[in-house]
């Protein structure tokens, strides 16, 4: 391998001019060196020949071997020349400022990079007078510094920064160059709080101790992170004496970072404060005593029950509490002590008011550190309560007996815990045994799916007004598989205004609902007769019409249409009347046949109601100049239909088609019939009439004799009518009638 491998570009310099400053060498990728002055072979302790043997990485210090490689590789990867700080081992591990570039080579397509390093600490140590027998004496003072957990910081008289480790550059969020560096440290300082004020490098604590010849100690700095955020220190500064004892020579200065814990400081001081506020704002009495029973702390709820104050504090427990209570804390807090355990237990004991009262009490073991083992208490005074529910239970054994006894189907929810109680009597009616009980959730799934959220919802309204009584029909499934039609109806208990309890009972309407449903049944089926007897009498009256029209008014028309011919006009004018009146004539005889072959009922009997449509379609298409599209649909089951709901289809149709001659002057018409069925619903017929005429305001337009037919035969079905037009939009009917 040769040495001299690699020509330096002019851009680098002349080497022998920098050599004695600087550690220059080249590498490759690998850190392979092809390159090393005079300077960087003496500082790693080694000849030239075996350092070519090595690479880069074999000399860098652990620490720092990440970080080499990371910016070898980004320079080799962007081109760019890179900056980086690290130690080397034959150096003693002192810091050397870095720079990396990419070389051109002269042949070949090894990438090299070219190596630039300075002291960091430059030549202060010597400048200094560090070498004269001086604090800082000691080959390996820089290693030493590095591994101390704090910054360490020694400037000389004049401020400039004779030694520092890297502890003190990320303290003060910057490089250690910068940090030997007098006019960038300067700088430093003018962002720097001093015990909250600002602050300059003139008044920092080392300037300070070097003028004054004092101590500072733990002095408070506050520096900026480079986020957010800003980073808290303690600094002291100690000023060091050599010759003369009244002048210092140096200031060494111990910087320890304790953002960490003054965010710890912050974060205890805020939970005490919340624990105070919490505990003193807590309904009930909580203390704490030592081994010895003593009260170390006792809450605001504690000292206004018993009307005293903080002096109880480090006083014996059996001197702050009743006796009969203090003689069942004392056993308790033993318990707790020999166990290590909580306990909990309900305490009675009569105070000097005369009324028994009634505390829940829990103790429990509490860390006292250093102090040792501590017991902790709570006790709410539950009297009310405890009557309550003695009272309660009282209540509901009344109630299980009156159950007993009734035979009516009761159930009884108790709201806080979740049961539910339901006698014999409504098991039975429902087919489940007691066997399972089970709760309000199971109830509701039993409900009918289509019942079930109206009832949830129901019994949430109910709770949430505060109501008192409700009641709701809905379908239960019972035991064997079959549903029951129930009423339901409940009472809600409250107490404090809160709903406690809701007992009801369960009463079995199924019979008298499928009584109603006969009922209905039996009355639609009188509706239908009634409403097929009125429509063929109304035929039948049409159809008398229209044949009384056709055969005795026509003949009369024709027979005076005959005599009218038998006139001799004798004027020019008299033969105008003539033709006039037979022209008259001939129009009241076509009038009256087109009306009375509307009035006469269709030969739907023997021709069908499809046929019949497709007639009146023939008849619109020849005689009017708009477009009909007629699409008849499951032509079978339309048949099917019975006779006069075939009549009144067929009639709506001849209303309506009726309508959009004389009013829409539509271009298209379309009609569509069809007849359908979903699973479990009765069957529909649904017909369709639609037009792209003029349309109309429905909310102002007076409903005619046409739509009034319409609307009326198609109720007497039980149908329902859903009309659609606007102004220039055309017009929509959609008719629906179910059928048996």
């Amino acid at each position: 391998m040769k040495i001299n491998e690699i020509v330096l570009s002019d851009e680098v310099g002349d080497p022998k001019s920098i050599q004695n400053t600087a550690y220059i060498g080249v590498i490759d990728a690998e850190g392979h060196f092809r390159f090393i002055n005079s300077r960087f072979s003496s500082s790693l302790h080694a000849n030239v020949l075996n350092i070519l043997y090595k690479t880069l990485f074999d000399f860098v210090h652990p620490g720092d071997l990440e970080a080499c490689k990371h910016a070898i590789a980004q320079c080799m990867l962007t081109g760019k020349e890179c900056q980086f700080e690290i130690r080397l081992k034959g150096s003693n591990y002192k810091w050397i400022k870095w720079e990396i570039r990419r070389l051109k080579s002269e042949g070949g397509s090894v990438e090299k990079l070219l190596l630039w390093g300075t002291d960091i600490a430059g030549g202060q140590l010597s400048d200094q007078g560090a070498g004269r027998g001086g604090m800082l004496d000691g080959h390996h003072y820089e290693a030493i510094l590095d591994r101390l957990g704090v910054g360490i910081l020694c400037q000389a008289k004049s401020g400039a920064v004779v030694a520092a480790n890297k502890k003190t550059a990320e303290i003060f969020n910057t490089s250690l160059e910068q940090v030997h560096r007098h006019e960038e440290f300067v700088e430093l300082w003018k962002t720097v709080e001093v015990n909250g004020h600002p602050s300059s490098f003139e008044k920092s604590p080392p300037m300070i101790a070097l003028r004054s010849g004092q101590t500072q100690a733990n002095v408070l700095l506050s520096i900026p992170d480079g986020k957010s955020d800003r980073r808290y220190v303690l600094i002291t500064t100690e000023p060091v004496f050599e010759n003369d004892p009244s002048v210092p020579t140096f200031a060494v200065s111990t910087i320890s970072d304790i953002t960490e814990e003054k965010r710890l400081r912050a974060l205890c001081e805020q939970r005490e404060a919340l624990f105070s506020s919490f505990m003193n704002h807590s309904p009930s009495f909580a203390w704490i005593v030592d081994q010895r029973e003593q009260v170390v702390y006792a809450n605001k709820g504690l000292l206004d029950y018993f009307r005293t104050d903080e002096t109880i504090l480090n006083q014996p427990v059996d001197r702050v509490l009743p006796d009969s209570i203090a003689e069942a804390a004392h056993e308790k807090h033993q318990w707790v002590l020999e166990n290590d355990q909580p306990h909990s237990s309900i305490l009675k004991s009569s105070l000097a008011d005369g009324q028994e009262h009634i505390f829940h009490v829990t103790t429990f073991p509490v860390n006292g550190g250093d102090a040792g083992k501590m017991v902790g208490g709570q006790a709410w005074d539950i009297t009310e309560s405890y009557r309550a529910k003695l009272q309660l239970k009282k209540t509901n054994e009344r109630l299980l007996y009156l159950s007993r006894a009734v035979s009516e189907a009761v159930w009884d929810w108790n709201i806080e815990t979740g049961q539910v109680f339901r006698n014999q009597p409504l098991l039975k009616m429902i087919g489940y045994h007691d066997e399972k009980p089970e709760g309000l959730s199971w109830w509701y799934k039993q409900i009918h799916p289509e019942d079930r959220e109206k009832v949830e919802k129901k019994i949430a309204e109910i709770l949430a007004s505060r109501k008192k009584a409700w009641e709701q029909e809905y379908r239960f499934l019972c035991a064997d598989g079959s549903y029951k039609i129930v009423l339901d109806r409940g009472f809600v208990v409250y107490q404090h205004n809160q709903p406690v309890r809701m007992v009801g009972s369960l009463q079995d309407i199924s019979e008298v609902k499928q009584l109603e449903a006969r009922l209905f049944r039996e009355k639609l089926k009188k509706q239908k007769q009634i409403a097929e007897a009125i429509l063929q009498a109304q035929e039948q009256e049409r159809t008398r019409i229209g044949h009384e029209l056709h055969d005795n008014v026509n003949q009369i028309l024709f027979t005076s249409k005959l005599y009218l011919d038998l006139i001799k006009p004798v004027t020019e004018e008299e033969q105008d009347i003539k033709i006039k009146t037979q022209e008259f004539i001939v129009l009241a005889i076509e009038e009256i046949r087109k009306l009375s072959k509307e009035l006469v009922m269709p030969r739907l009997k023997e021709n069908g109601l499809i046929r019949c449509i497709n007639e009146l379609i023939e008849q619109l298409v020849f005689v009017n100049p708009f477009q009909t599209r007629w699409v008849p649909e499951d032509e079978a089951l339309v048949e099917s239909l019975d006779f006069n709901l075939k009549v009144t289809l067929f009639r709506i149709i001849q209303e309506q088609t009726k309508n959009i001659i004389k009013y829409s002057k539509a271009n298209h018409v379309l009609l569509k019939l069809s007849v359908s069925q979903k699973p479990g619903t009765q069957k529909k017929v649904h017909l369709l009439i639609e037009d792209d005429g003029v349309g109309f305001d429905a909310r102002q337009t007076r409903r005619g004799i046409g739509l009034s037919n319409i609307y009326e035969r198609t109720g007497l079905y039980n149908g329902r009518v859903e009309l659609r037009t606007e102004p220039g939009k055309g017009c929509t009917i959609r008719i629906t009638i179910p059928f048996a």
